[in-house]
């Protein structure tokens, strides 16, 4: 009798749930994916979720959500369907992350063709622990493919006891977030938090993030955040004018440098030269140069790049402008060049207009002209990539230019360039590698030191055809990157000596301007969306309706910092004014809804 009262836990627990073999092995299976996920993902952010009760809640419960099916109905493949899903799903996200720093969007599900384009650095985010999702997947159908007759012979899970088990996080999350309106502002909370910003994914689990932006998507303007808009627009600080004595350019040449980063311009590698040309550049006299812009593009990567430098606006907080709000209302460099001189704006890329919508997007900005990928003859394109290669797009842009139907010479014009090759993984054929590469150097970092050197080169093309027209001195060429380049892998080179002594811990991509009727050099910290103002000021548009909502790099009462995407403040100074910290992360959160309440649109002001 005595040995018969003793019950096991493990007897216990069975009894209360009635949890059959398949049952168990199915639900180990999700909950150790869903945490292999959290510990892959907290390994390059941060470990405190694991401190906190709504990453085992969320595990839990998403758990016991997937593994229903298979208490309901019994049906093995069903629930072998759902890991390979999750583990597809999951391992995405992951690679998403290590280059966007983000869980993936909602919205950028539906814009999974772009990366038709660019699987070359898909696959380059994958890394070889991310075998253990199809491995813990692999385990469980070995496992109940070994006890399949223990299986059929089995009395089933019992489903009342199933969902009372269930039922103890369903409350708990409910007890948490009695409502949608709890939910977002605890996710905000988070995402407007420096150190917490990345957390949300393994908090409330990839599925809590599709539900946030699901809810944001449905949210309406209220007419306090809609004045809060109004009265930030109306303080910004504007553009200023241009001394009385200087003749502001005629003409403005923007290039947009795939993924460079300011370590790398100027940059001595071991005796050798990584961008000679710019390094010409940088010692004209009419030059301004800032190595110190602190790369905020988020989940669009280039177009908002693009977005940050020709409008003045900060990303969205979650999604792509160009694909969720191509038709809104975006004020543009290119307008207001037009307004003052009746410019023709033209785009020059080697991409496809497809991609990122940058044919739509552009005209909506303003664009006259769009000369994309099937004008050009595909050349130098490397690695596989359907691109031409950055040297080949510049000799190719040089020859259409010469031409004169495109720009005339004399004629008021704005074109942008944006180059391709410098798209990780940054690899060139040896025959294109002009540095040689010391032992102990990173082999992303070398990759990327190659590629540098390739884009100079084509670079020195551009600017020596733009030196022999009549109009060069009324000319303004800016020369910039995109975006930062490196992502997750800066840690990979920051781990080696090397790559301690040249690479840049920050996000920095650099800001060149030819013929700038400011030159000098720039030693503070400003930020992407700063460029659009700078331009401004130095092109003489100082009464163009929209100042953008950062402030000019040369204007005096500039910060001297800049918000990153992860809400972090970078600068270079010791104290940290925190009154206009604030100011910068609620510029982030403004601009989101400038955008998505189209509330720069001239018909929505006029209705007011």
């Amino acid at each position: 009798m005595q040995h018969s009262s003793k019950i096991s836990f493990g007897r216990l627990w069975r009894r209360f749930t009635s949890w059959d073999t398949g049952t168990l092995i199915f639900a180990s299976a999700f909950l150790l994916t869903f945490m292999a996920f959290n510990a892959m993902w907290c390994a390059w952010t941060t470990f405190t979720p694991f401190s906190h009760l709504p990453l085992y809640v969320s595990s839990i419960l998403m758990t016991l959500l997937l593994t229903l099916p298979y208490v309901l109905f019994h049906k093995r493949w069903i629930e072998i369907l759902l890991l390979v899903l999750l583990d597809f799903m999951l391992v995405a996200n992951l690679m998403y992350a290590r280059t966007y720093f983000n869980a993936i969007p909602l919205t950028s599900y539906t814009n999974a063709g772009n990366l038709a384009d660019f699987m070359p650095s898909v696959w380059a985010s994958l890394r070889w622990f991310d075998l253990m999702f199809p491995l813990i997947t692999c385990t469980a159908i070995y496992l109940v493919c070994r006890f399949s007759k223990r299986l059929s012979m089995q009395k089933p899970t019992d489903v009342k006891a199933y969902l009372v088990a269930l039922s103890i996080p369903v409350l708990i999350t409910i007890i948490a977030f009695p409502t949608p309106g709890h939910f977002k502002n605890t996710f905000r909370v988070y995402r407007n938090n420096a150190y917490a910003y990345q957390s949300t994914p393994v908090m409330y689990s990839i599925f809590g993030n599709l539900l946030f932006d699901t809810l944001v998507a449905y949210e309406h303007l209220t007419p306090a955040q809609e004045q809060e808009v109004e009265q930030f627009v109306k303080n910004l600080p504007g553009v200023p004018h241009l001394s009385g004595n200087i003749t502001p350019p005629l003409n403005l040449v923007v290039i947009f440098c795939e993924s460079l980063e300011s370590w790398a311009v100027g940059l001595n590698y071991e005796g050798q030269q990584v961008t000679p040309n710019l390094d010409a550049m940088l010692m004209d006299s009419t030059t301004y140069y800032n190595p110190y812009v602190l790369s905020q593009a988020k989940d669009g990567r280039s177009i908002d790049g693009q977005l940050l430098t020709l409008t003045g606006l900060l990303p969205l907080a979650q999604g792509t402008y160009a694909t969720q709000y191509p038709d809104n209302y975006y004020p543009s460099i290119h307008k207001a060049l037009h307004e003052a001189h009746g410019s023709r704006n033209i785009l020059m890329t080697g991409d496809k207009e497809y991609a990122w919508n940058q044919g739509h997007i552009a005209r909506n900005m303003g664009m006259d002209t769009i000369i994309s990928f099937p004008d050009f003859r595909l050349e130098e394109s490397f690695t596989g990539r359907s691109h031409i290669g950055d040297r080949a797009l510049m000799r190719q842009c040089v020859e259409k230019l010469r031409k004169g139907d495109i720009w005339r010479e004399g004629a008021p014009a704005f074109v942008q360039i944006v180059t391709y090759s410098g798209h990780g993984p940054f690899r060139l054929p040896e025959s294109e590698k002009k540095i040689k590469i010391k032992p102990g150097t990173p082999q992303i970092m070398a990759d990327y030191l190659q590629t540098a050197r390739y884009t100079d080169e084509a670079l020195g093309l551009i600017i020596a055809y733009l030196r022999t027209r009549d109009d060069w001195k009324n000319t303004m060429v800016v020369i910039t990157g995109d975006h930062e380049g490196l992502a997750a892998w800066r840690e990979e080179c920051l781990a080696s000596e090397l790559g301690r002594k040249y690479v840049s811990k920050e996000q920095y991509v650099p800001l060149i301007i030819l013929n700038s009727p400011l030159p000098g050099r720039g030693t503070k910290v400003i930020g992407q969306v700063d460029i659009y103002s700078t331009i401004l000021h130095l092109m003489g548009l100082s009464n163009y309706s929209w100042p953008g909502i950062g402030c000019s790099a040369l204007d005096t009462i500039h910060p001297g910092m800049a918000i990153s995407p992860q809400s972090e403040i970078v600068t270079l100074q010791n104290n940290v004014n925190e009154n206009m910290a604030r100011r910068l992360r609620q510029a982030s959160d403004i601009s989101d809804r400038i955008i998505r309440y189209n509330l720069l649109s001239p018909k929505v002001n006029d209705h007011k």
